[in-house]
Parts: C-alpha cells; sequence; structure tokens
C-alpha cells in the first residue's frame, strides 16, 4: 500500500521541501556586484520567480536515484527512482548513451571533452541560466515525460525533456529530481509491505522488467 505524505495546499511547498526551492549556484553563474542594493534586487527575483512555479508544483515528491542498469544486447538501460523513504520505486527505461553520462557524472568520471549533458551544462552556465530542478511530470501510452525547471533573468522557464535527459542534467548541477503524484500513481512499485510474499514478487520485478512496460 502506497504511502502518501500531505498534500501541499493552495501550492504551496511543504515545509520539509523548503530548503529544496532554491537556486543551484557554482561560482560560475553570478559574479560579484559592486552594488549590493543591485545584488539584492536580482536575489530577490530570482526567489520570486522560483515562487511563480511553485502552483504548478502541487503533489509532487522528491526522487533520489536508487540505480542504474546498463542494457545488454536490447540496448535498453533502467533508472529506478526512489522516494525519501525508500517506499516507492519508479523505474524508467532509458536509452545505453543516457544511462552511461549518468553513471559516469555519478561515478566522478570526466572525459577529457564534454558529452552531450556536459555541454547543456556549460551552455546553462555560459547563459547565466541556473537550474531550480527537473521533474518526472507524465506517464502517456507507457511514454515518461519531464520538464527542467530553469530561471534566466529572473525569468522562470520550463523545458520539454525526456526524464533520462533531465536527470542527466540533474546530477551534473546537483540540483532535485521530484516526481508528480500521478506519475507515482501510474507507475511506481511499492515496497511498503510486510507480506513476504509481495516483497519477494517486488524484487522478481525488477529483475524481470519488461522494456516495453516503462519507457521514455
Amino acid at each position: 500500500m502506497n504511502r502518501w505524505p500531505p498534500p501541499c495546499k493552495g501550492g504551496a511547498l511543504p515545509a520539509e521541501l523548503i530548503p529544496h526551492a532554491t537556486l543551484h549556484y557554482t561560482d560560475a553563474d553570478r559574479a560579484p556586484s559592486t552594488n549590493p542594493h543591485a545584488a539584492g534586487a536580482a536575489f530577490i527575483g530570482e526567489r520570486l520567480a522560483i515562487l511563480s512555479m511553485v502552483p504548478t508544483m502541487k503533489d509532487f515528491y522528491q526522487m533520489f536515484i536508487h540505480m542504474v542498469q546498463l542494457g545488454g544486447e536490447s540496448g535498453q538501460s533502467l533508472i529506478v527512482l526512489r522516494d525519501v523513504d525508500a517506499t516507492l520505486f519508479l523505474p524508467i527505461y532509458i536509452g545505453q548513451f543516457e544511462a552511461t553520462s549518468i553513471l559516469m557524472e555519478l561515478e566522478g568520471i570526466h572525459p577529457a571533452r564534454p558529452l552531450t549533458h556536459d555541454l547543456i551544462r556549460n551552455i546553462f552556465h555560459s547563459l547565466n541560466v541556473s537550474v531550480a530542478r527537473v521533474i518526472v511530470t507524465d506517464l502517456i501510452d507507457r511514454t515518461f515525460y519531464a520538464v527542467i525547471h530553469a530561471i534566466k533573468d529572473t525569468r522562470p522557464v520550463e523545458i520539454d525533456s525526456r526524464p533520462s535527459d533531465a536527470i542527466a542534467i540533474a546530477v551534473r548541477l546537483g540540483v532535485p529530481i521530484f516526481a508528480t503524484r500521478e506519475v507515482l500513481e501510474k507507475a511506481a512499485l511499492s515496497a511498503d509491505s510486510t507480506d513476504e510474499k509481495e516483497l519477494e514478487e517486488f524484487r522478481r520485478f525488477l529483475d524481470n522488467i519488461n522494456p516495453e512496460d516503462f519507457k521514455e
């Protein structure tokens, strides 16, 4: 049985997620300003841009990468996201290139020349675009959809994306990954069970997922 935290009321973020409602910055994201008032105005503007996204994010839940499994001859790889309590698992089949890209970043392997997702990160930095979060938003006809929430000049920008690309960018920028409640209700597997038979079936499912069941 799935356990759901209380839904966000009136579009507000739940208290436990407030620390994540911030932009991710590196030293290259923003140069220091000689005018502290201008810097303060820009800071406030960025926060207001983030808050303008909040009403669209009701009923969303932070997810973490549980496992990434490279595919064999089929070329289909698997990423499994989990919730904070490790009671809900969201399996998504992705391409082998994207899975390799995610694993390389997680394992701290950095090629001499930038790969596609490294290039996207560098473009964001060069254009002074900050990414706030990525969200797996929908599952339609067994295909997952995602968006990247970014900020450019205090203006919120929502970028359509495949989940694999969004996650590969998220791990490079250190920003949180979320999934909507609707997606979790449609596709998440629950490990919150005291029934040993159900738990064993769940483990077998992870070992024998059909790529056609969960794709992007």
